[in-house]
C-alpha cells in the first residue's frame, strides 16, 4: 500500500539516476529491470495498513502543487546501520 508522486522525466533526473544506478553496481546491487523503463517519482507514503494509507490519501488528494514547492534538491545516501550514513548524490536539480 503505497501513494506517491510523479515528476517531469528531464536531463538532469536521468543523469542522477544513472550514477545513482553506477553506486549501486559498486557495492554490488545491480540494476533491477524496471529501472531500464524507470518512472520518476517520490514515495509520500507506505504502510501495510491500508486504512492509514485511505486516511492519508484522503488528506492530500486536493493538496495544490504550486512552484515553491517543486522540489529543487536530491540528496541520496546509504547506510549499512539505519544510523550512520554517507551522501553519495546531492545534486540541484
Amino acid at each position: 500500500n503505497i501513494i506517491w508522486t510523479l515528476f517531469e522525466e528531464n536531463k538532469t533526473l536521468i543523469n542522477i539516476h544513472s550514477k545513482l544506478d553506477e553506486e549501486l553496481m559498486k557495492i554490488g546491487v545491480n540494476q533491477h529491470p524496471f529501472d531500464e523503463c524507470f518512472i520518476f517519482h517520490s514515495t509520500l507514503f507506505m504502510d501495510e495498513n491500508i486504512n492509514k494509507i485511505n486516511n492519508m490519501y484522503e488528506l492530500i488528494k486536493y493538496y495544490d502543487v504550486k512552484q515553491e514547492h517543486i522540489l529543487d534538491t536530491i540528496i541520496i545516501g546509504k547506510s549499512n546501520d539505519g544510523i550512520n550514513y554517507e551522501v553519495i548524490i546531492n545534486e540541484k536539480v
